[in-house]
C-alpha cells in the first residue's frame, strides 16, 4: 500500500502573523501524536514572505515553496489549506481556486476567517498571486448569484456601505475543492454553509477548538500585589480591534475615577501598528492626553507576547466590524488571572469571557469606561480573586468540538 503524503499550506514562524504561531502549535501537536512519519509531511509556504534563505525544514519537516507544487492533489495525498484574510495567506487562496484532484486525493480547508473579500479584492486589483478580478467575481457569484459583477462595480463606485467589506465571503474554490471544511466556531460553519448559493454542498463541516497553550513557564504572579493595574490589547492593530474606542473609554474612566488613580493604571498595546494615516492610534492617544498611561510595544516575538499576556489584569479582545473566527488571545489568557472582555458579536459570542461589550456607536466607549472603573476598583480593594471564577457569556455550540490534532489523527487513520 502506497504511503500517503500530507501537505500543510500555511505561513510559518517567523512570519509576523498570529496564524503562523497558530500553525506552529498545530504542527507540534500533530508531530507529538506520532501517527505519521515526518518524511510523510511537507509544509508549503510563500517563500517571498520570508525572503532569501527560507528554511529547508521546520520542526524536522520538509519546507517547500508553493511555486514548486503542481496544482494537482495526487491519489495518495491529503492537503490541509489554511485560509485567512491577510496577505500571508494570499498564495493559499490562489491555490484553492486552481486545484485539480485525482480520485483518492483529499483537501481539508481550515478557515481562520470566513469573510475574505478584502484580501481577494486587494490581490485581484494589485495583480498579486495571479489572482484575477474574474476569480473575485466568481466568489461573489457563489454568495449572491449572478449579481457579483454588479456588486463589485457598486463597491468600486462607493455605493455600498462599509460593512459590505467585512461580511462578504468571496469564497469559491473553498466549496469546489474541499472535502472537509474546518472552522473554530459554529457561527463560521453556519455562515459558510448557508451563504453558499452557487457552489457544491458536498463538503463535511467540523468545528474544533484552538490548541491549548501552556503558560506554565511564565511567572504569572499575584495580580493584587502588582504596582500597576495593567490593561492589554493584543494582536495586529486595526479598526476591528476597537483600539480607538478603548482609548476613549480609558480617558472617560480616568476622568471618572478619583484623582491619583491614573498613576496606577497602564494600557499596553502589543501588536504591529497599521501604516494608515486614517487609523493613527498613537496620535489618538496623544490627543486624549494618555501618553503617561499608554505604551505601544509593537510586534513582539511569541515568547514575549505570551509573557506580556500573563502580566495583565484586564484584556480587551474586541471585534467590529470584522470578527475573524475566534481569538487565540482569549484562549491564551485563560488561567492567567486576567479578566477577559469581548464584543457581543458574531463568532465572539461563543468565546469564554468575563464581560461582553456592545459594538453600538456612542455606547461602546461608555461600556469600556464602566468596565475599567469597576475592575480597577475591585483590584484596588484587594478583591481580585478571579482564578476560580468561571468566564461568563459563553455559549457552547451543539456541534462537534475537538482539538484539531486529534481530528487530524482520526482523519489519517480513516
Amino acid at each position: 500500500m502506497a504511503r500517503r503524503l500530507y501537505r500543510f499550506f500555511s505561513p510559518i514562524v517567523p512570519m509576523t502573523t498570529g496564524t503562523a504561531t497558530y500553525f506552529d502549535k498545530v504542527l507540534r501537536r500533530v508531530l507529538s501524536l506520532n501517527v505519521i512519519e515526518k518524511s510523510d509531511i511537507e509544509v508549503v509556504i510563500d517563500s517571498k514572505a520570508i525572503g532569501d534563505g527560507y528554511p529547508t525544514h521546520y520542526h524536522g519537516v520538509r519546507v517547500r515553496d508553493y511555486r514548486e507544487i503542481p496544482r494537482v492533489v495526487g491519489e495518495n495525498e491529503t492537503w490541509f489549506l489554511f485560509l485567512a484574510n491577510n496577505d500571508f495567506h494570499g498564495y493559499v487562496h490562489e491555490i484553492i481556486d486552481s486545484l485539480r484532484k485525482i480520485a483518492g486525493g483529499r483537501v481539508i480547508s481550515i478557515v481562520h476567517e470566513p469573510s475574505n473579500y478584502m484580501l481577494l479584492r486587494h490581490l485581484s486589483y494589485n495583480n498579486k498571486q495571479d489572482y484575477s478580478s474574474d476569480r473575485l467575481v466568481k466568489g461573489l457569484n457563489t454568495q449572491f448569484g449572478d449579481r457579483g459583477k454588479r456588486l463589485l462595480d457598486d463597491a468600486d463606485k462607493g455605493l455600498v456601505d462599509n460593512i459590505f467589506n467585512h461580511v462578504v465571503l468571496a469564497q469559491n474554490g473553498l466549496y469546489h475543492s474541499s472535502d472537509e471544511i474546518w472552522t473554530h466556531s459554529r457561527f463560521a460553519a453556519e455562515v459558510l454553509r448557508t451563504e453558499n448559493r452557487g457552489g457544491p454542498e458536498s463538503a463535511r463541516y467540523r468545528v474544533y477548538a484552538h490548541p491549548k497553550d501552556d503558560l506554565s513557564r511564565h511567572d504569572i504572579g499575584d495580580k493584587e500585589s502588582q504596582p500597576l493595574f495593567r490593561i492589554g490589547i493584543f494582536g495586529w492593530i486595526s479598526l476591528a480591534k476597537r483600539v480607538r474606542e478603548i482609548l476613549v473609554g480609558l480617558r472617560l474612566a480616568l476622568d471618572r475615577l478619583p484623582s491619583g488613580a491614573a498613576k496606577h493604571i497602564e494600557l499596553i498595546v502589543v501588536g504591529k501598528l497599521p501604516n494608515d494615516p486614517n487609523y493613527d492610534v498613537i496620535s489618538a492617544s496623544n490627543f486624549l492626553a494618555l501618553s503617561k498611561n499608554v505604551r505601544f510595544l509593537g510586534y513582539q516575538p511569541d515568547e514575549e507576547f505570551e509573557r506580556l499576556v500573563t502580566t495583565c489584569n484586564l484584556i480587551y479582545n474586541l471585534r467590529f466590524p470584522s470578527c475573524g473566527e475566534t481569538s487565540g488571545t482569549i484562549n491564551l489568557a485563560q488561567g492567567t488571572g486576567a479578566r477577559v472582555v469581548k464584543t457581543r458579536y458574531q463568532a465572539m459570542n461563543e468565546e469564554p469571557a468575563h464581560e461582553a461589550m456592545t459594538f453600538l456607536p456612542h455606547f461602546e466607549a461608555f461600556n469600556i469606561a464602566s468596565s475599567i472603573c469597576s475592575n480597577f476598583e475591585k483590584w484596588k480593594l484587594g478583591l481580585w480573586n478571579i482564578r476560580n471564577e468561571n468566564p461568563q457569556h459563553m455559549q457552547i455550540a451543539p456541534v462537534e468540538y475537538g482539538v484539531l490534532a486529534e481530528i487530524f489523527s482520526a482523519t489519517t487513520a480513516a
